[in-house]
């Protein structure tokens, strides 16, 4: 074996590897429940029908899998904040505004490629019959804003003030598909700048 054959073997699996990160894609799935004593929320991403994830809890914290197993763990620690003082407002800076724009411009189109379907469930009510037709309304106006948004498992209670709700939103990150949004961002930037 030559070595330009032995360089040309490893540039193809670095390819055939960079092309299969960029061609699967990553599950998203986020779920919260909130009740009157209590607000459980989670959020888990997956890669490859599982081969890596990403799992995280507010009370588990962060946990990274690899394989099906656990391959690292960060649990937050609460801790109470320690009062800050406040230092005197200072010029701002106007450099991050670019920065900022260009985050927000990427995140927007990014959401649009992910075509999030969301699902409520469970029942809510405010206690006074007109501002709970005005939830009512509401919800029947989302799905006609929101096709992606299923509502029709939560049920608006009239009559009691009551808050038992369930949520899911999922969505599908295709890698490929950020590599181009972050390029045609970057290139657009670029451009804005020089002129």
């Amino acid at each position: 074996m030559t070595v330009v054959s032995a360089i040309a073997a490893i540039v193809g699996c670095l390819g055939a590897v960079l092309i299969l990160l960029l061609l699967v894609p990553i599950e998203v799935v986020a779920r919260a429940e909130v009740r009157p004593t209590r607000l459980d929320a989670s959020a888990a991403a997956s890669w490859g029908l599982g081969v890596a994830g990403l799992q995280a809890t507010p009370r588990d914290g962060i946990q990274v899998r690899l394989l099906g197993r656990d391959v690292a763990r960060w649990r937050s620690t609460a801790q109470s904040p320690e009062p800050v003082s406040t230092p005197a407002p200072k010029e701002r800076s106007r450099g991050w505004r670019p920065t900022l724009g260009f985050v927000r411009s990427v995140l927007k189109r990014t959401v649009r490629t992910v075509r999030p379907r969301a699902r409520l469930s469970g029942h809510l009510g405010t206690g006074d019959p007109s501002e709970s037709a005005t939830l009512f309304v509401a919800l029947a106006a989302s799905r006609h804003w929101l096709p992606t948004l299923d509502t029709e498992h939560l049920h608006v209670d009239w009559l009691d003030a009551t808050m038992d709700v369930q949520g899911q939103v999922e969505g599908t990150l295709w890698p490929a598909a950020i590599a181009w949004i972050v390029a045609t961002e970057l290139i657009k930037t670029r451009q804005s700048s020089r002129t």
